[in-house]
């Protein structure tokens, strides 16, 4: 099952994206792409942001190493936490990002998500 809801997206920076408007059901994951993405069912990013691999004394930096996601519940916290887990794979097109709710019970509420990375 995918995010619910419809995102808002503002590009805050060049290298920083706020989603707002979404959430996740009980035990469900959705997922982010940068635009154009090649992963089905993934919520695109803007075209300006453009998170690339870099180069850092001698090593290459992918975009799972480089690609920072917060994330703040907005509106009615629940009572108990609900977790999330993030997890980013994949390289250029394909790179994504999986948002997971890990309570099989409780639906979150609205999440704030910042987007960003570092180069």
């Amino acid at each position: 099952m995918a995010f619910t809801g419809t995102a808002v997206k503002t590009q805050i920076s060049d290298r920083c994206v706020r989603v707002t408007g979404l959430s996740l059901a009980a035990a469900a994951s959705g997922l982010f792409g940068l635009f154009g993405s090649t992963v089905v069912g993934a919520e695109a990013l803007p075209d300006g942001f453009n998170p690339k691999p870099y180069a850092y004394q001698g090593d290459t930096i992918p975009l799972t190493e480089s690609v920072r996601v917060t994330w703040n519940f907005v509106g009615d916290a629940p009572a108990t936490a609900v977790p999330l887990r993030i997890v980013k794979s994949g390289t250029g097109l394909a790179f994504q990002i999986e948002v997971t709710n890990e309570d099989g019970a409780a639906a979150t509420p609205e999440i704030e998500f910042y987007i960003e990375f570092r180069d």
